[in-house]
């Protein structure tokens, strides 16, 4: 058991915020970037790394189509998950750098990119 090991909840119920975190990578895939909050951005990084990773572990072509279609919505961003992970390397595939502050209400906003893609 691991003691003291927390999710970032980002103050939203468990439906919302994995509906969330599969409509960001979703688009993270599809568009190859994205620009959100410092919070969302750092569980996005996470969950790609681990998508990337399942999927290159996978054992045959069915299987990688497989997990991909169990996360990102469109067959577009699954087209172009699997194009990428082919040229990807081997870790460190998703970049966050942070860009300032939003306009609005002056939260901290962090672009994640596709390294490569």
């Amino acid at each position: 058991m691991r003691h003291r090991v927390q999710k970032i909840k980002l103050n939203k119920p468990r439906d919302h915020r994995y509906a969330m975190v599969r409509n960001l990578l979703t688009s993270l895939f599809a568009e190859g970037q994205i620009k959100t909050t410092d919070a969302k951005a750092t569980v996005v990084k996470a969950e790609a790394e681990k998508l990337i990773t399942a999927v290159r572990r996978s054992s045959d072509a069915h299987n990688k189509i497989r997990t991909l279609q169990q996360t990102l919505y469109t067959e577009d961003a699954q087209r172009r998950a699997m194009d990428y992970i082919a040229i990807a390397p081997q870790s460190g595939a998703v970049r966050c750098t942070k860009c300032g502050h939003r306009a609005g209400d002056s939260a901290l906003l962090s672009h994640v990119e596709l390294i490569n893609a």
